[in-house]
């Protein structure tokens, strides 16, 4: 989960750091874990669930606060897509709770390698046109990165 997971780190959502299952856990203060969990769950992402569950971190974001929010499972590895799968679960936050969400700008853009999706993010904007996009990206990397895969 860690590749799309990432992308919380320049997010005031706690990526779990500070608790027994940091990147799997993810939330904050002001998030409601069964509504969040439950719209989640709604998306049917492929490869992946979303499983209710609140953590105080021990450090880093919201040190010693109880957050709500999910823990993250993997249930088909072949199909599970972390970046994607991450992105919904920004733009969903964003829908469930308006004005809460915020990025550290520049540092975000970075770690998507485009200034485009903050903005898009930030705005309630579609990213459909992202997500087809970083598919059609990987469908077009996967004969590139085929003959150097140690395991087929």
């Amino acid at each position: 989960v860690y590749p799309g997971q990432v992308l919380l780190e320049v997010t005031n959502l706690s990526e779990g750091r500070g608790t027994t299952r940091p990147v799997e856990l993810f939330g904050a203060p002001w998030i409601q874990a069964r509504e969040l969990t439950d719209a989640l769950n709604a998306l049917r992402l492929p490869g992946v669930g979303f499983r209710e569950a609140g953590c105080t971190p021990s450090f880093s974001k919201h040190r010693a606060e109880l957050c709500g929010g999910c823990q993250i499972h993997v249930t088909d590895a072949s199909r599970f897509r972390p970046v994607v799968a991450t992105l919904r679960v920004l733009e969903t936050v964003r829908r469930l709770r308006p004005g809460k969400l915020t990025f550290q700008g520049p540092a975000f853009d970075r770690l998507m390698g485009t200034a485009s999706v903050r903005p898009m993010l930030e705005s309630g904007g579609d990213l459909a046109p992202v997500l087809a996009r970083i598919e059609s990206d990987l469908k077009a990397f996967e004969p590139l990165r085929q003959p150097h895969l140690l395991y087929p």
